[in-house]
This record gives C-alpha cells, sequence and structure tokens, in this order.
C-alpha cells in the first residue's frame, strides 16, 4: 500500500473542483497557479500533493533530521515546526541569525534543500 502512495502520480487522475468560481483547470492556459507553484508544470521532477495527507506525513519523516539538529546540535530551545515552516523564538537575535545560517547550510548539504526565510514583525 505505500508503494501505491508514494508513486502515484496525482496528475494523472485527479478531479479538479473550484468552490464557486469558475477557473480553468490545471496545466490549461488561464490556470491561476504560475506552472513553477503547481505539479503540472514541474514535469514530475518534484514538489508535494499539498492537501493530500502524505504531504505532511513524509515532510515529517524528511525534515526530522534538521528537527533533531535544531534540537540536538544547535541546542535551540523554543523550536516550531509545521510541515516546512518553522519558529525559532529567542531573546538575543545574534543567536537566531547564527542558527538560521547554520539551518540553511545543513538544509542544503544534508537535505538538498534551500531555506526561505522571511522576517519577524519586529524588523
Amino acid at each position: 500500500m505505500t508503494g501505491v502512495v508514494l508513486f502515484h502520480d496525482p496528475t494523472t487522475d485527479y478531479r479538479f473542483r473550484m468552490r464557486g468560481r469558475r477557473e480553468p483547470p490545471p496545466g490549461t492556459p488561464g490556470y491561476p497557479v504560475p506552472p513553477e507553484k503547481s505539479l503540472f508544470g514541474t514535469g514530475g521532477a518534484r514538489g508535494l500533493p499539498i492537501g493530500n495527507l502524505t504531504s505532511q506525513f513524509w515532510a515529517n519523516v524528511y525534515l526530522n533530521e534538521v528537527d533533531q539538529y535544531v534540537k540536538r546540535r544547535l541546542g535551540v530551545r523554543h523550536y516550531l515546526r509545521y510541515v516546512d515552516d518553522m519558529v525559532l523564538l529567542d531573546a538575543e537575535r545574534a543567536r537566531l541569525e547564527d542558527a538560521r545560517d547554520a539551518i540553511a547550510a545543513f538544509l542544503r548539504e544534508r537535505l538538498a534543500l534551500s531555506l526561505a526565510w522571511r522576517r519577524g514583525r519586529g524588523d
């Protein structure tokens, strides 16, 4: 059963619905999601079927390594992650900046991922 879930291509057999709006379906001109942000524009090379329960599960499996790194190696005390969003809290800005840089390097080197970050309200 896991193989079916892992290797299923959600772009081949899907039902497209927009609640109360008329939008062109994925992969057609006028579809409101840019091709690089959609599974329909990646040619199967990357991406997760967001909205599928497997997305959250596999993100947790794959990103467990970064969770362990942040908590055990970096010693970040206040750390939260949901799927691909993470929050670190600390009273010292410099520690947050150091942690951000270390996490970005870890993600790049160990998991072949890049960190996209945005500043909090205090900036």
